[in-house]
């Protein structure tokens, strides 16, 4: 993955009332997309497909693919080949020729788009492949396993120490997420917090983003926390910190989520599950790297403030025994 660097100003912002404005009426289009309607799998492929010059298995793909959006978005290199008479091999260079890693890579911007379509979560629950006769409890690992698999190829070591870098750099890191992906963030803040860096979460929405985004300078950096069903809320925050120069960090799980071209820098990790909600496993486990480069980042600060947390919990007789 490319990172998506931009440099932000280094003149400060001043807090006043149109700051506040600014975000309450902040744009709902992004590079000519629309948030209210977002491109539709079969649109993507039809745009994708047209740039690439394709052999006539290529094409035959292309057809079943667009014909085929629920079980494309969920089969495997294998089951894919096997409908459509070709071979594996076959269907990953296909992917490859479109600009993509692989198969997998090419899956989860498809499936991202395919999401879009639909219109209740429940619906995932007929879609979603792979449980078969396994519990749900075996598929939900299995499909974590997979997800963190494909996270190896699609976050690299230098996205990720750019991520970091831009943290380590900011005089304060605010995290946004809503739901179950506010673990992720939580995660991120309460750790990052006890090395000594200035964080905080931000989940409530509303007046409170606001008041939290109003505080923010060129010296900050924002990180968004959002997978599929994006929440607005998160996309315009991204909006006004990329208009006024403040870095965007963004978790997301396709490279055409909105938020990944609003980002300095965008990790894409797959969030695919078993059952009506994504798995934040992969997510939760890339930000574990992030936090070890920060910790490696921090030296000799980082020791010092995990030592005096070391003591807090001591004299405050927090821990049991």
């Amino acid at each position: 993955m490319t990172l998506q660097q931009r440099s932000p100003r280094n003149a400060t912002l001043t807090h006043d009332s149109s700051r506040i404005e600014e975000l309450d009426g902040a744009s709902q289009q992004h590079d000519g997309r629309s948030l209210e309607t977002p491109e539709s799998s079969g649109e993507w492929l039809s745009r994708v497909v047209a740039r690439a010059t394709l052999t006539p298995a290529g094409l035959k793909l292309a057809r079943y693919i667009s014909a085929s959006p629920q079980m494309v978005s969920f089969a495997s290199a294998a089951e894919i080949a096997d409908r459509t008479d070709l071979s594996a091999a076959t269907v990953v260079r296909f992917a490859q020729r479109l600009g993509f890693a692989g198969w997998s890579d090419f899956q989860i911007s498809y499936r991202h788009r395919y999401y879009f379509g639909i219109r209740s979560p429940t619906k995932l629950l007929h879609d979603r492949t792979g449980v078969g006769s396994t519990s749900r409890y075996r598929a939900a690992i299995a499909q974590d396993i997979e997800n963190l698999r494909t996270t190896l190829t699609t976050v690299a070591d230098a996205d990720v120490q750019e991520f970091a870098r831009f943290v380590s750099k900011a005089n304060k890191t605010l995290v946004l997420a809503s739901g179950s992906y506010v673990s992720v963030g939580q995660v991120l803040v309460h750790l990052g917090t006890f090395m000594g860096y200035q964080m905080a979460l931000e989940s409530r929405g509303g007046a409170s983003t606001v008041a939290e985004l109003s505080q923010l300078t060129t010296s900050d950096c924002v990180v968004v926390v959002s997978f599929w069903r994006l929440v607005k809320r998160e996309i315009l925050a991204a909006q006004y910190c990329h208009k006024q120069k403040i870095p965007v960090l963004a978790i997301v799980d396709s490279r055409f989520s909105p938020l990944f071209d609003l980002a300095n820098v965008s990790l894409v990790i797959p969030t695919e599950g078993v059952a009506f909600f994504q798995s934040v496993t992969a997510s939760i486990s890339v930000v574990y790297g992030v936090l070890s480069t920060l910790y490696d980042m921090g030296g000799a600060h980082v020791s010092d403030n995990l030592g005096r947390a070391e003591k807090l919990f001591s004299d405050l007789d927090i821990l049991y025994g």
